[in-house]
């Protein structure tokens, strides 16, 4: 993909090469976010490499499976109409047993506490974070939970997806089976 004929972009911007500096950075954070399991190259996926101006984007993996702390809960997984949903909980590394470096990557102290909640994957690819879908609120109890939720697109008429495919909300059947989890994780 090129980008060229940036004007739009930086209209209004006084410092054109400091805040193309920051549009990037944000893609940069973003892309490394949407399609971490991509760029990681998870089992049954074709490993994808994803640069801007040359420069290679690191997976940003939102449950932070390579430290050894991270703790998995056991995955689940239901059926609607014939096809299955898999969910599986974790439970982040406490931010005192994490270096600087690594609570950044998990955005900060602020960010581990409103990044907590649901991760919805659409065929790998991440569409909605950072939620309970009103099933819990963002507080203490849960603040190092995330919880990836696997959708096949078979069900995307039932999942109210936007045309982009990047905002969801859940059906009911789909929200009962979660409160379930967010039960087993307040525990």
């Amino acid at each position: 993909v090129l980008w060229q004929g940036l004007d739009r972009l930086l209209a209004g911007d006084l410092d054109p090469s400091y805040a193309l500096g920051e549009k990037i950075d944000v893609a940069r954070e973003h892309l490394a976010l949407v399609f971490h399991r991509y760029i990681e190259g998870e089992a049954g996926l074709r490993r994808i490499r994803i640069l801007i101006n040359g420069t290679p984007i690191e997976p940003a993996n939102p449950f932070y499976e390579s430290n050894p702390l991270t703790q998995r809960m056991p995955e689940d997984s239901f059926k609607i109409e014939g096809h299955t949903v898999h969910v599986k909980p974790f439970i982040l590394p406490h931010p005192d047993r994490l270096g600087g470096r690594e609570r950044n990557s998990l955005g900060g102290q602020d960010g581990i506490r409103s990044l907590q909640g649901f991760y919805v994957y659409r065929n790998s690819r991440l569409i909605i974070w950072g939620t309970w879908f009103r099933l819990a609120r963002k507080d203490e109890l849960s603040r190092l939970a995330r919880v990836k939720v696997d959708i096949p697109n078979a069900l995307d008429h039932l999942w109210v997806l936007d045309i982009r495919k990047s905002i969801a909300s859940p059906p009911e059947a789909v929200r009962n089976q979660l409160a379930r989890t967010v039960e087993r994780i307040r525990d």
